[in-house]
């Protein structure tokens, strides 16, 4: 069977987990498999950034049209500027070929306590152009049932896909001696407490930060390990508690799952408040934890409500600390949950098999467009 040629258009505001695990990997594994061949603009691990002149390195929209020239069909990921979206448009207008847009949140729906906030707050230019790129696609890729909802109206063809995992990578972390790491050990006795997470996710982690304080505490031994932009989370904290609370710099997207296992976690939490913003989330944050095989405890809320009792431990806002505390003093507990949710997730949420789901929306693409 001939192979299919696939343009994927990554912008800088994509070039991170977003377009990691919406597309990257799942095409990876396609060209693995040897039904498609790739041609990726820009996608470099989170690299894009150039920090130290404070500009985007990016690619010129121009030479999109020798890549769409080749491919079979595209897909662009969400950027919300009336340029980009031109290109786009250009594609299904004068090529004739599929554009699959790949939207990952429910943009409409951000909260002023996220940076995101300044880009799309009620009127701005970018949230009347997130609306704009719907009339000239194809298909549109989701993550959720609920963000496919939020834009049933916009778009005809909507492709639920879910995020999914390079399980056999996570599985060579997992087999990992982490009495050989030297990074983040832990101390004879010591609990620790992990959270791994954006800048976007401040509102979140206020869900639970009283319930951590508290725990630590009364449990001298426990302390808690996050990775994020947040500066002063625990400055009203007493002193001796602060000394064990210890932050984790972001690493290479290749290397993220090892970072997990490194950081040594006992307990994994994936706290989110209960509003649309996040109702269109995916559960991502619970199926990386879940296949370095830690326990995690959840807020009760839609993303992460596909999970059993079993796999997971659901809590909603005012349960944290008596959640932590039962999770904290039940080892059986405690193996159970890692056992059942990474059964799961290696199960349901594999890219080696999921990845079919990209291939199928792309068969069905070309048909439409015959």
């Amino acid at each position: 069977m001939k192979k299919l040629k696939v343009f994927w258009r990554c912008p800088a505001n994509s070039d991170c987990g977003v377009g990691f695990y919406r597309n990257f990997l799942p095409l990876m594994e396609l060209e693995r498999q040897g039904y498609i061949e790739t041609r990726i603009k820009h996608f470099t691990y989170g690299k894009l950034q150039d920090i130290e002149q404070n500009r985007i390195i990016d690619y010129p929209e121009a030479e999109a049209t020798a890549d769409m020239a080749w491919a079979d069909l595209t897909i662009w990921e969400r950027n919300d500027t009336p340029t980009y979206i031109a290109y786009m448009a250009m594609c299904t207008d004068y090529f004739k070929k599929p554009a699959i847009v790949s939207y990952d949140d429910s943009v409409w729906a951000t909260r002023p306590v996220n940076p995101g906030y300044r880009s799309f707050h009620p009127g701005s230019e970018y949230l009347k152009w997130n609306l704009e790129a719907c009339k000239y696609v194809t298909g549109m890729m989701v993550s959720t049932q609920f963000l496919q909802n939020e834009y049933k109206d916009r778009v005809k063809n909507i492709y639920v896909l879910p995020n999914s995992l390079d399980m056999e990578e996570r599985d060579k972390v997992n087999s990992m001696d982490l009495s050989a790491v030297p990074l983040y050990q832990k101390k004879p006795g010591e609990f620790r407490i992990i959270w791994s997470g954006s800048a976007s996710h401040w509102e979140n982690l206020n869900l639970m930060l009283a319930a951590v304080k508290d725990i630590m505490v009364k449990y001298p031994n426990v302390t808690f390990v996050y990775t994020g932009l947040f500066g002063g989370l625990t400055d009203t904290w007493p002193e001796d508690v602060k000394k064990r609370v210890q932050t984790v710099p972001f690493v290479d997207l290749r290397a993220y799952g090892r970072m997990l296992r490194e950081m040594h976690g006992d307990i994994a939490i994936a706290p989110l408040t209960d509003c649309n913003f996040n109702r269109a989330k995916s559960n991502l944050r619970v199926l990386e934890y879940g296949s370095v095989k830690y326990p995690v405890i959840a807020s009760d809320v839609l993303p992460y409500q596909c999970f059993t009792k079993d796999e997971v431990v659901l809590v909603k806002p005012e349960e944290w600390y008596h959640a932590i505390e039962a999770l904290m003093l039940d080892p059986k507990r405690q193996k159970a949950l890692v056992r059942n949710l990474y059964k799961r997730v290696k199960k349901d949420f594999n890219v080696k098999k999921n990845s079919k789901l990209w291939l199928k929306m792309f068969r069905e693409q070309l048909a439409l467009m015959k």
